[in-house]
């Protein structure tokens, strides 16, 4: 399915590369990510799994199931950054859980 190739090739890319840099580097490159793809697409085509999330998963179980996977993994990846960053906070942060909770790598 196409929405699985996306996910694997596209955000499991980033969240690859996210992830192989230092927990401060890596929150900065996803912000500047997000900013860099919402200002670049000039068909405002939006996030491949977000529209799917919104307008077909509520009709077909498989899209809910690739939705689901594309969301838990990038909560995992998230949680394991800010955890790592908060090993290395001097203050008090955010925990790993609160942190991803909010945050998703972006399409």
């Amino acid at each position: 399915m196409a929405l699985d190739h996306y996910v694997e090739s596209g955000i499991g890319e980033r969240i690859r590369q996210f992830e192989s840099l230092p927990p401060r580097e890596a929150i900065q490159a996803f912000f500047e990510e997000i900013v860099i793809r919402s200002l670049s697409d000039r068909e405002h085509k939006g996030c491949m799994v977000v529209n799917s999330a919104l307008e077909l998963a509520p009709h077909d179980a498989e899209f809910r199931k690739i939705i689901a996977k594309a969301s838990l993994a990038s909560r995992h990846s998230s949680s394991d950054v800010s955890r790592q960053g908060r090993g290395a906070a001097r203050s008090r942060v955010p925990s790993a859980r609160e942190i991803s909770r909010s945050i998703s790598w972006p399409c």
